[in-house]
């Protein structure tokens, strides 16, 4: 796989790689925003899920009208869609600093794919071991991290710079 990356690498050459590397990291980043938004969330956030944090505040759920559970239900999903926009938009500034060719932007987003490539790989592991399931967002993702990771690495040399 290394030597079909390389010679890719030597194909795109560094300079295009540096300015491909941010954008398909940003891409990385709205396939995840898409999936925790509309695939993720619906699964995780529900009324029983809830049901525990009401319990430590002592309220009942089964006491609670549908229509005041179903608000903070759909409350709670905003408030998390609304913190991954922001890291959205945070790494959208990284990702255009990296793409002006910022050395500590560009070491940012090789730790970063590095971060996201170890975590992917972990959901994979566990998701598929656990629930018998492959996320394809996750898997994609994976590849794109992996790529912009081992790409920063081919050409450490000119990002150190």
């Amino acid at each position: 796989m290394m030597t079909f990356l390389n010679a890719k690498f030597d194909q795109i050459g560094a300079d295009k790689f540096l300015k491909l590397a941010p954008i398909l990291c940003l891409l990385s980043d709205i396939i995840l925003l898409y999936y925790i938004n509309n695939v993720y969330l619906a699964k995780a956030l529900t009324i029983n899920a809830l049901a525990p944090a009401f319990a430590l505040q002592g309220i009942n759920i089964n006491s609670l009208p549908v229509h005041e559970l179903n608000s903070f239900l759909e409350a709670s999903k905003m408030m998390v869609s609304n913190i991954f926009w922001m890291i959205l938009l945070y790494n959208g500034v990284i990702y255009a600093c990296c793409f002006k060719g910022y050395r500590w932007a560009m070491k940012y987003v090789r730790g970063y794919a590095l971060t996201g490539s170890i975590l992917s790989i972990l959901e994979i592991l566990i998701l598929g071991v656990s629930e018998k399931i492959l996320n394809p967002y996750t898997v994609v993702t994976t590849f794109i991290y992996l790529f912009c990771y081992f790409g920063f690495k081919r050409f450490k040399k000119r990002v150190e710079q």
